[in-house]
């Protein structure tokens, strides 16, 4: 019950929320979660980060298609298309959805607690136990 509590709890608080890497050095102030025209045409924007190519990036000043080395990192930072979510804010608190995930366990531990069976009363599976027991009780 307790894991079905919080499984329940993360749906309502996680939502599909469309986002894409982000590259600090070629960003602009107010980055937009759209493609930006200088994204390589052949990296995913949302699971991998281009390297920017230093010697290219300096002869600008700015990003191109052509700024960037073939190689990928990892992406650790994003842009979102709203804050909206447990998802996006994981950018400005990472721990957050361990932390609701925590204190929903607990919560369920309380209430869980709470239910006949944790008190010394069991929990009946047919109408004849509860005769048995209830008969057992008045006597």
């Amino acid at each position: 019950m307790m894991v079905s509590m919080t499984n329940v709890n993360y749906i309502f608080v996680a939502q599909d929320v469309d986002h894409r890497c982000l590259v600090p050095k070629c960003e602009d102030l107010n980055p937009v979660v759209e493609k930006p025209h200088w994204w390589p045409n052949d990296v995913d924007v949302r699971c991998s980060q281009p390297v920017v190519d230093e010697e290219k990036y300096l002869q600008n000043d700015k990003c191109s298609n052509e700024t960037f080395y073939k190689e990928l990192n990892e992406c650790h930072e994003w842009v979102y298309e709203n804050n909206d979510s447990v998802v996006s804010v994981t950018t400005y608190l990472e721990a957050f959805p361990s932390l609701l995930f925590m204190v929903s366990a607990v919560i369920s531990a309380l209430l869980l607690s709470f239910t006949p069976e944790t008190k010394n009363q069991p929990i009946f599976d047919t109408i004849k136990q509860i005769e048995t027991y209830e008969a057992t009780v008045h006597t």
